[in-house]
């Protein structure tokens, strides 16, 4: 039987973990280091092997691509959304294909592990595409539900305060 104390120190852990990542995410106006906060929260926290996050385009209905890691990139035209695995990401809901990682086809590009839309005011504003896990992880856990909700809510608007200072200096600077 374990020790009360352990079950504590694990909670106190996740916690800790938790507050890092939102800190991480809230650090900077800078997208490509919100990114590599987002790729750094899923590669060491969560585990994950490869993924991709994608922006919503709301004046084309697409999503996509705009940083990835583990995975080659694919030269395809934006996904529309509503249509297919990552697609359907539009409604707002996370997704989990079989919490253990031997359950995905490896050779399925297009199957998600998880799929977690990143919001601002409910709305989506782009989506994380874990497309695997690292070998070791037989599967998620509760701090990963954790992670995913947080990735969910910080994500989003960290990711809209970047666009919204590149638009801000863009003004700033005025027309070329």
């Amino acid at each position: 039987m374990d020790h009360p104390w352990v079950a504590a120190e694990l909670h106190h852990g996740d916690l800790a973990s938790l507050y890092v990542a939102s800190t991480r995410l809230h650090a900077t106006l800078r997208l490509e280091e919100v990114l590599a906060a987002i790729r750094e929260i899923a590669i060491n926290l969560i585990g994950v092997e490869g993924m991709a996050v994608l922006k919503h385009h709301p004046e084309t209905s697409t999503l996509s691509m705009i940083d990835c890691y583990g995975v080659v990139p694919a030269r395809r035209p934006d996904i529309p959304l509503g249509e297919g695995p990552i697609g359907v990401a539009s409604n707002g809901d996370c997704y989990f294909r079989g919490v253990i990682a031997a359950e995905r086809d490896p050779g399925d590009a297009n199957s998600p592990v998880a799929r977690v839309p990143f919001k601002v005011n409910g709305a989506v504003w782009g989506v994380l595409v874990i497309f695997s896990l690292l070998p070791q992880k037989e599967r998620l856990v509760a701090l990963d539900f954790q992670l995913f909700e947080l990735l969910s809510a910080q994500a989003g608007v960290a990711l809209y305060c970047c666009e919204l200072s590149a638009e801000r200096a863009a003004f700033r600077e005025g027309p070329a």
